[in-house]
């Protein structure tokens, strides 16, 4: 099962949420940005939600895991992720089209 499988979208495919792995780092990735979890949840995969739909992502919601995103909602145990403060993950268009070009110059 891919991770597109679990994903939460709008009804014209805005990416909203969905069930992701959490890294050693207490990171996870989500629409190309990486958002900082509690680092025991390494290993993890747990259901995240946008908290303002179609804003810029400035925070999203997590659940802990085991428990699907609106359940943590309603018992109000959903945290708020910040951004982790790294670079946006490059696609992996981008990252071979620059291999491609080469070097810069």
């Amino acid at each position: 099962m891919s991770a597109r499988d679990n994903d939460i979208k709008a009804p014209d495919g805005y990416l909203l949420g969905g069930l992701r792995s959490v890294r050693r780092d207490g990171t996870l990735l989500l629409g190309r940005a990486y958002w900082q979890a509690p680092v025991d949840w390494a290993g993890e995969r747990v259901w995240v939600h946008n908290r303002d739909a179609y804003s810029d992502f400035h925070h999203i919601d997590a659940a802990p895991p085991g428990q699907h995103i609106y359940e943590a909602h309603l018992k109000g145990t959903a945290l708020v992720l910040a951004s982790a403060g790294r670079p946006d993950a490059a696609t992996l268009h981008r990252v071979l089209r620059a291999r491609k070009a080469g070097p810069t110059q």
